[in-house]
């Protein structure tokens, strides 16, 4: 399980256009990394109202968890 969290600065609940790219442009990396990768997500709001996606992903099995962790920290925040 992956959960993608915004900053401080996080998209407004109404910019959906935004943070529905910010997701797309993530899973397209993650599947480019990780070939065979595959999944499913769910978008809720914090109390804070900053949008943030669970993500369930397939696949990674035969990755380090230390590889996953640096590559979707540094990714998300590329993003």
């Amino acid at each position: 399980m992956i959960t993608l969290t915004y900053p401080a600065e996080a998209p407004l609940a109404s910019d959906f256009d935004i943070y529905k790219n910010h997701l797309r442009v993530f899973m397209q990396a993650l599947e480019r990394r990780f070939p065979g990768c595959s999944g499913y997500w769910k978008l809720e709001f914090q109390q804070r109202g900053a949008p943030h996606y669970h993500l369930i992903c397939f696949g990674l099995q035969d990755y380090e968890l230390q590889t996953l962790i640096e590559w979707v920290t540094q990714r998300w925040y590329d993003i």
